[in-house]
């Protein structure tokens, strides 16, 4: 891995949720998608938070992680094939559908490779997001 910038505890929420906008399974419902991301992608704390707070209201392992003591990076991390293949989900109920009981990311990337209507994150092609593990410019296996 290797360490670029060091961000904040607010960034990282911030970029966690952004991850979080298009997802069917983890946006809520109520709250209009291009409004969250609008306010996530300002430049006003305010509004930032207020994007973030529907997308981890749910997601309270994030949101709890404590604040003092802990440093964040953004970091680049090379993996070959086999080193992607002893990647773990978290093992929550949708992690468990997505990978087949196994809870290997590899195991749920190949799942939405072939089914890309489990996760509506792979549909989109922007630079905020970036390209899906299962497209065929990143193919596994």
């Amino acid at each position: 891995m290797k360490r670029k910038d060091a961000i904040s505890g607010h960034e990282m929420l911030r970029r966690f949720a952004l991850g979080e906008v298009d997802s069917s399974v983890f946006f809520p419902s109520g709250f209009d998608r291009e409004d969250v991301r609008r306010k996530l992608l300002s430049d006003e704390i305010a509004l930032q938070v207020e994007g973030m707070a529907p997308l981890l209201e749910k997601r309270s392992w994030v949101r709890d992680l404590p604040q003092s003591g802990l440093r964040w990076h953004i970091a680049s991390l090379e993996l070959t094939v086999t080193e992607f293949g002893l990647l773990s989900t978290y093992p929550d109920e949708l992690w468990t559908t997505y990978t087949g009981r196994t809870h290997r990311l590899i195991d749920a990337a190949e799942a939405i490779r072939r089914d890309r209507l489990l996760d509506t994150r792979c549909g989109r092609r922007t630079s905020r997001v970036g390209r899906c593990v299962g497209s065929s410019a990143h193919r596994i296996g």
